[in-house]
């Protein structure tokens, strides 16, 4: 469930108007989406906090603007 949310952020950014924080929140979408996978096939706690704390972060900047 988590990694068909990450997409559909990652398919609602706005390249032309977003420039390069859309690339750079592209990029990291990405990189969440890898993780998540690599979380399903091994189980892999760590990794799941990473991911956690990266989507906090992301969550706390986009209330700050």
């Amino acid at each position: 469930r988590a990694g068909r949310i990450v997409v559909g952020l990652q398919g609602a950014l706005d390249f032309e108007r977003g420039g390069e924080l859309a690339q750079n929140l592209n990029e990291l979408y990405a990189y969440i989406t890898r993780r998540l996978f690599h979380i399903n096939a091994h189980n892999d706690l760590a990794a799941l906090e990473e991911v956690k704390t990266l989507i906090k972060d992301i969550s706390a900047e986009s209330g700050s603007n």
